[in-house]
């Protein structure tokens, strides 16, 4: 209180502090450690009935961190001072000139910060994969870094996304680049109004792929619908309308010309996606000279099947994770 801090803030932390009392019975005082936080923090958030925000949780190990600090020196510290981003690895130069960039076009302190977190995560995921020149930068790394987002909440993967396109975009434009991979960012779909629905879980969505029936005709055929429902957003019509000619193999993407919108979407060709689609017209696609991909089981089985198919048949279990949610460790999209 005497160093001003917000009402609502120390509120904030006594409800983390006496849940901490609670959960900690007869820990003595002298005992907790920072480590010991961390244990109280993964039990109660992985317990709670509803997901937990990822700015509730930030908020749950400050309080954590404030203790710590308070019982190993004594005194209570301010918020700590932001901090300055580091690009390492190949990257370090190229992103340092795009934050040079937005600071000259006048954008605001907050969304140049935002940014930069975005991009350093970015950079050491390159750096990691042992880049060493960011004109080397491929398809492949944009889609592996992609990937990694799955541990943060639909929000940040929005936002991380959406800078990861700006930047790549910038590269190609200043010559750094020789391919605009832009195009290989994959659109999510996001409101801030949108809730995460409580019906199915990451893991129950998973689970119900696992369990079709990959031997049979049905199975590897519908396998395919799924995941490129599940894994890239896509709308039924869009799925019951894919030709052989959307599938770039050689550039690993899936590009059409969006049913509702008339827009072209272009879309990694995640591995299981692709190994879906391959297993599904080698082993169990009838014999037929059409160009769409997926045709119906029955008579006549020349003709591709319908939206009203793919959604009666296939797509229904997933309408309720649709609304703005990320079904898996390599979902690029969501249809909202």
């Amino acid at each position: 209180e005497r160093l001003n801090y917000k009402p609502s803030i120390i509120g904030q932390f006594r409800v983390v502090w006496a849940k901490l009392v609670q959960h900690s019975g007869q820990v003595a005082v002298d005992d907790f450690t920072v480590e010991h936080g961390m244990e109280f923090l993964e039990d109660v958030l992985r317990i709670r009935s509803n997901p937990v925000r990822e700015a509730t949780s930030h908020r749950w190990m400050r309080a954590i961190y404030l203790l710590s600090d308070f019982k190993r020196t004594g005194v209570v510290t301010h918020r700590r001072p932001w901090r300055e981003f580091e690009f390492v690895g190949a990257a370090a130069a190229a992103f340092g000139a795009y934050v040079g960039a937005m600071s000259t076009k006048g954008l605001s302190a907050s969304y140049i910060r935002n940014s930069s977190l975005y991009l350093e995560r970015f950079a050491r995921f390159l750096d990691h994969t042992g880049l060493d020149d960011i004109g080397d930068l491929s398809p492949e790394h944009v889609h592996g870094f992609v990937e990694s987002l799955s541990v943060y909440e639909l929000a940040t993967i929005y936002n991380t996304v959406g800078t990861l396109r700006r930047v790549l975009g910038f590269l190609h434009d200043q010559g750094m680049l020789a391919q605009d991979l832009s195009a290989f960012v994959p659109r999510i779909h996001y409101s801030r109004r949108a809730r995460v629905p409580s019906a199915y879980s990451r893991g129950e969505v998973e689970r119900l792929i696992g369990a079709i029936d990959r031997g049979s005709p049905r199975g590897k055929r519908d396998l395919a619908l799924i995941l490129l429902a599940a894994r890239l957003g896509l709308r039924a019509g869009d799925i019951a309308g894919l030709r052989f000619g959307d599938l770039k193999w050689e550039r690993d993407v899936i590009e059409i010309v969006q049913h509702k919108t008339g827009r072209v979407l272009v879309l990694p060709m995640l591995n299981d996606v692709g190994e879906a689609i391959i297993d599904y017209l080698r082993n169990a696609r009838p014999h037929s000279e059409t160009d769409y991909v997926f045709l119906k089981l029955h008579a006549p089985l020349a003709s591709e099947v319908s939206s009203d198919t793919v959604c009666r048949w296939v797509l229904t279990p997933l309408d309720m994770v649709w609304a703005g949610m990320v079904v898996s460790a390599d979902t690029a999209a969501s249809r909202a």
